[in-house]
């Protein structure tokens, strides 16, 4: 029996593996899974990755640029003085942090190592920096998500 073991492979390969294919053989229990192929490329596929590839930045840089200009505004003489603006502020930053952590990453393993192949960017994957990043996405989107939940019921109680 064979396990399945983790690797580097592209995550849209192996969902893509698993919608095609069957992923548990009719022998093997739950514990034991068929090691994963490479999965052939339909054109669908790949329509979707390159507009993954080619969008995002653009995504990236209007999300960074905007959520700049926010906090600005927020953070200006006029606006501090607002208890919506520390709310609105504190979101702008999170929100940029959310992609420069964690869009900018996965764009990067994702986005450019199918723009350019032979990009290697083993570091992202390493014990360690791994984790760390994915906890720190994690903690900035929930925290985005509280900043709204409690930016609305400030506004209800205000």
């Amino acid at each position: 029996n064979s396990t399945l073991v983790c690797t580097n492979d592209d995550v849209y390969d192996m969902l893509l593996q698993l919608l095609n294919t069957q992923y548990f053989s009719e022998t093997e229990t739950s514990a034991n899974c068929t090691p994963m192929k490479q999965p052939e490329k339909s054109r669908t596929n790949e329509i979707g990755r390159s507009i993954y590839a080619y969008v995002t930045p653009v995504i990236l840089l209007v999300g960074i640029l905007g959520n700049s200009l926010s906090l600005t505004v927020f953070l200006s003489r006029n606006m501090r003085n607002l208890s919506a603006s520390s709310y609105l502020a504190a979101l702008s930053i999170s929100d940029m942090l959310v992609l420069i952590l964690y869009v900018t990453v996965e764009w990067l393993k994702r986005g450019l190592v199918y723009l350019i192949p032979n990009t290697n960017l083993q570091f992202l994957d390493k014990d360690g920096a791994c984790q760390t990043l994915l906890y720190i996405a994690y903690v900035l989107r929930f925290f985005s998500s509280w900043l709204v939940t409690a930016f609305t019921i400030e506004r209800y109680i205000g």
